[in-house]
């Protein structure tokens, strides 16, 4: 008789047999790779952003919270929805303990720049699965003006004056998700008049 085999939570596969048709229906749960920059991004306005499907995560938590210790309202409404109002944001310096459990910490940089003007970025964590260096990020900022010193470990970012326009270059080798573009081209709006965004796979686009 077919039947259907779970393994063990603890190893490293599911095993399923059996050719029987599926049926029903599931509501698909919030990304996580779409949640984490909106919440950042949820910083770039004084008014209220309501969010929907926010999946119930550690991550998406932590994220909540960073946006809470910088000064925004958050509001955990239920049922996966959550209010956020930037309005209240005073402070530039991201919580060393909160940033140490997610590596999407870096994704408030760009949003407390455009709003505070600086952003101090202690080193983030996360799960340690393989390279996922922080280097695009770091040179897309480079690119748009940005200084940045190090100190103890974290990272201070300041936007420094620049006659030429900006021209961030997107390479194949180096993949991130266009979500975290919006990022750096928010952060931009408040460095440079002109921003180029070019890319080997798609058609340069020009903002001004």
């Amino acid at each position: 008789m077919p039947q259907t085999v779970v393994t063990d939570a603890l190893m490293e596969a599911f095993v399923i047999e059996g050719a029987r048709p599926l049926s029903g229906s599931i509501r698909a749960a919030g990304n996580k790779n779409a949640a984490l920059p909106i919440v950042a991004a949820c910083l770039l306005t004084d008014g209220p952003v309501t969010l929907t499907n926010v999946p119930a995560i550690t991550d998406a938590e932590t994220m909540l919270d960073l946006a809470a210790d910088l000064g925004a309202d958050v509001e955990r409404l239920g049922g996966g929805e959550v209010r956020i109002t930037g309005a209240g944001t005073s402070k530039f310096e991201l919580d060393e303990e909160l940033c140490s459990r997610i590596r999407a910490s870096i994704l408030f940089a760009g949003p407390l720049l455009a709003r505070q003007g600086q952003a101090v970025i202690p080193p983030p964590g996360g799960d340690v699965i393989g390279r996922r260096r922080l280097d695009t990020h770091i040179h897309a900022f480079q690119q748009l003006g940005v200084e940045i010193a190090v100190l103890h470990a974290a990272r201070h970012l300041r936007p420094c004056p620049r006659q030429a326009p900006a021209e961030l270059v997107k390479r194949p080798q180096r993949p991130s998700g266009p979500t975290a573009r919006i990022r750096d081209i928010t952060s931009a709006s408040r460095v440079h008049d002109v921003v180029s965004v070019s890319s080997a796979r798609s058609p340069r686009l020009v903002s001004e």
